[in-house]
């Protein structure tokens, strides 16, 4: 019998913008491309609308890495959440829910970001390594994104 595990990653940082600003950087759940150097596009399948609970979306990742289509789970403005499930990928995993939550930082006017994840390594793979990829190439990659585009929006004004 197949015995997967479960497994969990982390990773958080603090940005030197206001939580209504970085909100409205992350926020569009269809907008991934604009602010994360892994994703090449991102495009709403047919069915609910982007930011409705359900909807799905098909991220093609750069450097020809393939695709990952992601199904939002749950969205608020009033907790500043998006939680999201990976419904097809070519990684070894089964479940996969992830939550990107927000907090201001209210000493300094900042923001604070997390980036988790709940999932399942499929029998026979590495764990660690896939559980590094997450935290390093996806969540890590992205706050320095997310900063990179707030600095330059900064730069404009």
């Amino acid at each position: 019998s197949v015995h997967n595990s479960m497994l969990r990653g982390f990773k958080s940082t603090v940005i030197d913008a206001p939580v209504d600003v970085v909100w409205g950087a992350i926020k569009d759940f269809n907008g991934m491309a604009s602010w994360h150097p892994l994703i090449a596009e991102s495009a709403i399948e047919e069915g609910p609308p982007n930011g409705a609970a359900g909807c799905t979306r098909r991220l093609t990742l750069a450097d020809g890495l393939g695709f990952v289509r992601e199904d939002l789970l749950e969205f608020s403005e009033l907790r500043r959440t998006i939680v999201y499930s990976i419904v097809e990928s070519q990684m070894p995993i089964g479940e996969y829910v992830s939550t990107i939550r927000l907090l201001p930082v209210t000493d300094g006017n900042r923001s604070y970001m997390e980036w988790s994840v709940e999932y399942e390594i499929l029998d026979g793979h590495d764990g660690a390594t896939q559980t590094a990829f997450f935290e390093e190439k996806v969540y890590q990659v992205g706050f320095e994104g997310i900063k990179a585009l707030l600095c330059s929006e900064e730069l404009k004004n």
